[in-house]
Protein backbone atom coordinates (compact mmCIF):
# COMPACT_ATOMS: atom_id res chain seq x y z
CA UNK A 1 0.00 0.00 0.00
CA UNK A 2 1.21 3.66 -0.95
CA UNK A 3 -0.66 5.93 1.88
CA UNK A 4 -2.44 3.10 3.76
CA UNK A 5 -5.63 5.05 4.80
CA UNK A 6 -8.58 2.80 5.55
CA UNK A 7 -12.42 4.05 4.52
CA UNK A 8 -13.06 4.84 8.19
CA UNK A 9 -9.88 6.97 9.21
CA UNK A 10 -10.43 8.42 5.57
CA UNK A 11 -14.30 10.04 6.79
CA UNK A 12 -13.05 10.70 10.19
CA UNK A 13 -10.20 12.59 8.77
CA UNK A 14 -12.93 14.56 6.29
CA UNK A 15 -14.88 15.42 9.18
CA UNK A 16 -11.84 16.32 11.40
CA UNK A 17 -10.87 18.84 8.47
CA UNK A 18 -13.67 20.41 8.06
CA UNK A 19 -14.27 21.02 12.00
CA UNK A 20 -10.47 22.68 11.59
CA UNK A 21 -11.52 25.06 8.87
CA UNK A 22 -14.54 25.98 10.19
CA UNK A 23 -12.57 27.12 13.15
CA UNK A 24 -9.78 28.52 11.27
CA UNK A 25 -12.43 30.79 9.66
CA UNK A 26 -13.62 31.66 12.73
CA UNK A 27 -11.02 32.81 14.43
CA UNK A 28 -9.90 34.83 11.24
CA UNK A 29 -13.27 36.90 11.71
CA UNK A 30 -13.16 37.55 15.50
CA UNK A 31 -9.38 38.52 15.13
CA UNK A 32 -10.85 41.23 13.32
CA UNK A 33 -13.44 42.52 15.10
CA UNK A 34 -12.91 41.50 18.37
CA UNK A 35 -11.19 43.50 21.12
CA UNK A 36 -9.23 40.53 22.35
CA UNK A 37 -7.35 39.64 19.09
CA UNK A 38 -4.20 38.06 20.42
CA UNK A 39 -6.62 35.28 21.96
CA UNK A 40 -7.93 34.60 18.83
CA UNK A 41 -4.15 34.67 16.95
CA UNK A 42 -3.81 32.00 18.96
CA UNK A 43 -6.61 30.33 18.73
CA UNK A 44 -5.80 30.26 15.02
CA UNK A 45 -2.38 29.32 15.39
CA UNK A 46 -3.77 26.39 17.34
CA UNK A 47 -6.07 25.26 14.52
CA UNK A 48 -3.85 25.36 11.87
CA UNK A 49 -0.97 23.65 13.42
CA UNK A 50 -4.08 21.01 14.19
CA UNK A 51 -5.36 21.39 10.51
CA UNK A 52 -1.05 20.08 9.13
CA UNK A 53 -1.70 16.83 10.70
CA UNK A 54 -4.29 15.79 8.05
CA UNK A 55 -1.53 16.23 5.41
CA UNK A 56 -1.56 12.48 4.78
CA UNK A 57 -4.92 12.88 3.63
CA UNK A 58 -3.53 14.99 1.01
CA UNK A 59 -1.34 12.49 -0.43
CA UNK A 60 -4.19 11.43 -2.78
CA UNK A 61 -3.63 14.01 -5.14
CA UNK A 62 0.18 14.36 -4.72
CA UNK A 63 1.80 13.91 -8.56
CA UNK A 64 3.70 11.24 -7.62
CA UNK A 65 0.16 9.18 -6.63
CA UNK A 66 -1.52 10.16 -9.76
CA UNK A 67 1.62 9.35 -11.93
CA UNK A 68 1.44 5.86 -10.24
CA UNK A 69 -2.27 5.32 -11.42
CA UNK A 70 -1.52 6.37 -14.60
CA UNK A 71 0.98 3.62 -15.16
CA UNK A 72 -1.02 1.41 -13.87
CA UNK A 73 0.29 0.70 -10.00
CA UNK A 74 -2.76 -1.83 -8.89
CA UNK A 75 -2.06 -0.95 -5.19
CA UNK A 76 -2.30 2.84 -6.00
CA UNK A 77 -5.58 2.08 -8.34
CA UNK A 78 -6.74 0.12 -5.17
CA UNK A 79 -6.19 3.04 -2.79
CA UNK A 80 -8.20 5.69 -5.47
CA UNK A 81 -11.08 3.43 -5.80
CA UNK A 82 -11.07 3.30 -1.57
CA UNK A 83 -11.13 6.82 -1.49
CA UNK A 84 -13.74 7.32 -4.57
CA UNK A 85 -15.87 4.51 -2.65
CA UNK A 86 -16.06 6.18 0.75
CA UNK A 87 -16.50 9.75 -0.79
CA UNK A 88 -15.27 12.13 1.37
CA UNK A 89 -16.23 15.30 1.64
CA UNK A 90 -14.29 18.12 2.95
CA UNK A 91 -11.48 20.75 1.75
CA UNK A 92 -10.10 19.85 -1.49
CA UNK A 93 -12.49 16.92 -1.98
CA UNK A 94 -13.49 17.72 -5.02
CA UNK A 95 -10.88 18.52 -6.73
CA UNK A 96 -9.22 15.67 -4.85
CA UNK A 97 -11.89 13.07 -6.61
CA UNK A 98 -11.69 14.75 -10.20
CA UNK A 99 -7.98 13.95 -10.37
CA UNK A 100 -8.25 10.77 -9.50
CA UNK A 101 -11.17 10.35 -12.21
CA UNK A 102 -9.32 11.57 -15.05
CA UNK A 103 -6.23 9.52 -13.85
CA UNK A 104 -8.05 6.14 -13.53
CA UNK A 105 -9.34 7.29 -17.17
CA UNK A 106 -5.53 6.99 -18.37
CA UNK A 107 -4.77 3.91 -16.53
CA UNK A 108 -4.41 -0.10 -17.24
CA UNK A 109 -7.27 -1.65 -15.70
CA UNK A 110 -8.18 -5.02 -14.37
CA UNK A 111 -11.37 -6.60 -14.98
CA UNK A 112 -12.39 -6.69 -10.88
CA UNK A 113 -11.34 -2.23 -10.85
CA UNK A 114 -13.83 -2.06 -13.88
CA UNK A 115 -16.61 -3.52 -12.02
CA UNK A 116 -15.78 -1.11 -8.53
CA UNK A 117 -15.31 2.01 -10.81
CA UNK A 118 -19.21 1.06 -12.62
CA UNK A 119 -20.64 0.65 -9.43
CA UNK A 120 -18.98 4.36 -8.49
CA UNK A 121 -20.66 5.76 -11.37
CA UNK A 122 -23.84 4.67 -10.78
CA UNK A 123 -23.33 5.25 -6.39
CA UNK A 124 -22.24 8.85 -7.33
CA UNK A 125 -25.72 9.63 -9.55
CA UNK A 126 -27.91 9.03 -7.30
CA UNK A 127 -25.60 11.02 -3.78
CA UNK A 128 -28.29 13.70 -2.14
CA UNK A 129 -25.77 16.38 -2.32
CA UNK A 130 -23.23 18.45 -4.79
CA UNK A 131 -21.27 16.30 -6.78
CA UNK A 132 -18.76 16.84 -9.71
CA UNK A 133 -20.47 14.32 -11.46
CA UNK A 134 -18.89 15.07 -14.82
CA UNK A 135 -15.71 13.95 -13.36
CA UNK A 136 -17.66 10.29 -13.06
CA UNK A 137 -19.53 10.54 -16.20
CA UNK A 138 -15.53 10.60 -17.76
CA UNK A 139 -15.00 7.61 -16.57
CA UNK A 140 -18.21 5.51 -18.22
CA UNK A 141 -16.65 4.91 -21.72
CA UNK A 142 -13.44 3.26 -20.54
CA UNK A 143 -15.48 0.96 -18.70
CA UNK A 144 -18.85 0.49 -20.90
CA UNK A 145 -20.56 -2.60 -21.50
CA UNK A 146 -24.10 -3.57 -22.40
CA UNK A 147 -25.23 -4.85 -18.49
CA UNK A 148 -23.52 -1.12 -17.58
CA UNK A 149 -25.36 0.91 -19.90
CA UNK A 150 -29.13 -1.37 -19.38
CA UNK A 151 -28.32 -0.81 -15.07
CA UNK A 152 -27.91 2.63 -16.23
CA UNK A 153 -31.00 3.25 -18.04
CA UNK A 154 -33.01 0.84 -15.60
CA UNK A 155 -31.35 2.69 -12.40
CA UNK A 156 -34.12 4.08 -10.19
CA UNK A 157 -34.09 7.55 -8.85
CA UNK A 158 -35.46 10.21 -6.48
CA UNK A 159 -37.04 12.96 -8.18
CA UNK A 160 -34.73 15.85 -7.45
CA UNK A 161 -33.61 17.90 -10.68
CA UNK A 162 -29.72 17.78 -9.84
CA UNK A 163 -30.17 13.79 -9.89
CA UNK A 164 -32.11 13.55 -13.09
CA UNK A 165 -30.01 15.77 -14.52
CA UNK A 166 -26.85 13.31 -13.37
CA UNK A 167 -28.64 10.51 -14.72
CA UNK A 168 -29.36 12.15 -18.29
CA UNK A 169 -25.43 12.89 -18.36
CA UNK A 170 -24.70 9.47 -17.61
CA UNK A 171 -26.86 8.15 -20.54
CA UNK A 172 -25.15 10.36 -22.88
CA UNK A 173 -21.85 9.78 -22.37
CA UNK A 174 -22.90 5.56 -22.87
CA UNK A 175 -25.28 6.76 -25.74
CA UNK A 176 -22.37 7.86 -27.48
CA UNK A 177 -19.96 4.96 -26.39
CA UNK A 178 -22.58 2.68 -27.87
CA UNK A 179 -23.21 4.37 -30.93
CA UNK A 180 -19.71 3.98 -31.47
CA UNK A 181 -19.81 0.39 -30.99
CA UNK A 182 -22.31 -0.49 -32.78
CA UNK A 183 -20.87 1.45 -35.93
CA UNK A 184 -18.32 -1.28 -35.83
CA UNK A 185 -19.00 -4.29 -38.02
CA UNK A 186 -19.56 -7.57 -36.35
CA UNK A 187 -18.99 -5.54 -32.66
CA UNK A 188 -20.15 -8.41 -30.05
CA UNK A 189 -22.10 -5.90 -28.39
CA UNK A 190 -24.77 -5.12 -31.15
CA UNK A 191 -26.94 -7.90 -31.21
CA UNK A 192 -26.80 -7.86 -27.19
CA UNK A 193 -27.69 -4.05 -26.81
CA UNK A 194 -29.74 -3.46 -30.09
CA UNK A 195 -33.19 -4.31 -28.61
CA UNK A 196 -32.95 -2.45 -25.23
CA UNK A 197 -30.95 0.85 -25.27
CA UNK A 198 -31.90 2.15 -28.98
CA UNK A 199 -35.33 4.02 -27.50
CA UNK A 200 -33.59 4.84 -24.37
CA UNK A 201 -35.40 8.37 -24.21
CA UNK A 202 -38.23 6.36 -23.20
CA UNK A 203 -36.58 5.67 -20.03
CA UNK A 204 -36.68 8.85 -18.59
CA UNK A 205 -39.06 10.79 -17.24
CA UNK A 206 -38.63 14.62 -16.69
CA UNK A 207 -38.96 14.66 -12.65
CA UNK A 208 -41.73 17.22 -11.83
CA UNK A 209 -41.83 19.88 -9.16
CA UNK A 210 -43.19 18.80 -5.92
CA UNK A 211 -45.88 20.92 -5.97
CA UNK A 212 -47.45 19.50 -9.31
CA UNK A 213 -46.89 16.20 -8.07
CA UNK A 214 -48.81 17.28 -4.65
CA UNK A 215 -51.40 18.53 -6.60
CA UNK A 216 -51.86 15.89 -9.08
CA UNK A 217 -52.45 13.62 -6.22
CA UNK A 218 -54.70 16.07 -4.35
CA UNK A 219 -56.58 16.37 -7.01
CA UNK A 220 -56.92 13.38 -8.96
CA UNK A 221 -56.99 10.26 -7.60
CA UNK A 222 -58.20 7.77 -10.13
CA UNK A 223 -60.11 10.48 -12.26
CA UNK A 224 -61.87 11.26 -8.76
CA UNK A 225 -61.31 14.35 -6.78
CA UNK A 226 -60.23 13.03 -3.51
CA UNK A 227 -62.27 15.48 -1.29
CA UNK A 228 -65.14 13.94 -3.24
CA UNK A 229 -64.20 10.24 -2.34
CA UNK A 230 -63.06 11.12 1.10
CA UNK A 231 -66.71 12.71 1.71
CA UNK A 232 -68.48 9.17 0.50
CA UNK A 233 -66.34 7.57 2.73
CA UNK A 234 -67.39 8.84 5.94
Amino acid sequence: MIIGLKKDKLLWMAGEITLARRRIREAVHLMQHDEDREFFASCYRFEKSQFKNFERFYLFESPEFIDSIRHGDHDAIAEALLFLEADPYCFRSGYMKKKLCHALKQAPLEKEERFRIRALILKAVCVQRPVSFADFASLASSVYTPGFHLRAVNLKIIPFKYIFLRKKLLLQKLEKEYALRKNQKNSPEKTTADASISSLSSHVEKPRPLLHRLAAFLFSFEGENIFERLKKNE
